[in-house]
């Protein structure tokens, strides 16, 4: 194998497969409900995060996620919510860019979790609760 093909495959996993530092979600106990503030410091900047379950099908987990930058600094963050440890794909991630004060809300899903029978949409909050969702941050 050359050694440029080498190192475009180390580029190529790298961008696509990063180490991230994460923090579990604080859930709501129901469907549509936004649940309590949890705040994260970041590159100096201080983010408030508030969550809102939408939805359970198959194996896959909706959630509502309200960022507000808190600080007095801008942040520019690469998000996504995964299991506790696990790595961040930057072709999933969502970004995230706000001012002091900004508030955004994106719509997130965390997949592979324990899948549900029957009904093709559940309001049930149960099943995704216990998979742990954790919203990871890409480190810069």
């Amino acid at each position: 194998m050359k050694k440029s093909t080498i190192i475009l495959s180390s580029i190529v996993l790298s961008l696509a497969f990063s180490v991230c530092r994460g923090q579990a979600l604080v859930l709501p106990t129901e469907a549509d409900v936004w649940g309590s503030p949890q705040t994260i410091t970041l590159n100096g900047g201080s983010l408030q995060l508030r969550t809102k379950f939408i939805k359970h099908f198959g194996t896959t987990c909706i959630f509502n996620i309200e960022f507000t930058n808190t600080g007095n600094v801008a942040l520019k963050e690469e998000a996504q919510l995964t299991k506790p440890g696990s790595p961040i794909y930057t072709h999933w991630s969502t970004s995230i860019k706000l001012k002091p004060g900004e508030i955004a809300v994106f719509e997130m899903e965390r997949r592979e979790c324990s899948p549900i029978f029957g009904k093709k949409k559940q309001k049930n909050i149960s099943k995704c609760a216990e998979c742990n969702p954790t919203i990871s941050f890409l480190k810069k």
